[in-house]
């Protein structure tokens, strides 16, 4: 067995830890924004129109790192995790799976465990 060999059956085969993290990773994300599992919503979100509302798949609505703004003619996220405008009425790409977030609700998790 090559070097080679052996860095394809490492990388191939990640422990259970690994897996299990990507189970839950993919389990959290893939919920519809609107389930219980997303305790918050951004206050900006709820004063905004209908029209300028951004899809209900992207998970930023949900991020304890997204900042929702308005100018007077659009609406904004910038993303303190990527330091990006990750989503805007003129650019509206949904993202709608982010490690940014996972890692803004563990923080957020954390922070009120240790209240």
């Amino acid at each position: 067995m090559t070097a080679a060999d052996k860095n394809e059956t490492q990388v191939a085969a990640p422990d259970d830890s690994t897996a299990q993290t990507r189970a839950l990773a993919r389990q959290v994300i893939v919920l519809p924004p609107e389930a219980a599992t997303h305790p918050y919503t951004d206050p900006v979100l709820l004063t905004l129109a209908d029209k300028d509302q951004p899809q209900p798949e992207v998970i930023c609505r949900h991020c304890y790192s997204a900042i929702w703004m308005t100018t007077h003619n659009q609406a904004k996220c910038y993303c303190q995790v990527t330091r990006a405008f990750c989503w805007t009425t003129a650019e509206p790409i949904p993202t709608t799976r982010c490690t940014g977030y996972l890692r803004a609700v563990a923080e957020m998790q954390a922070a009120l465990a240790d209240k």
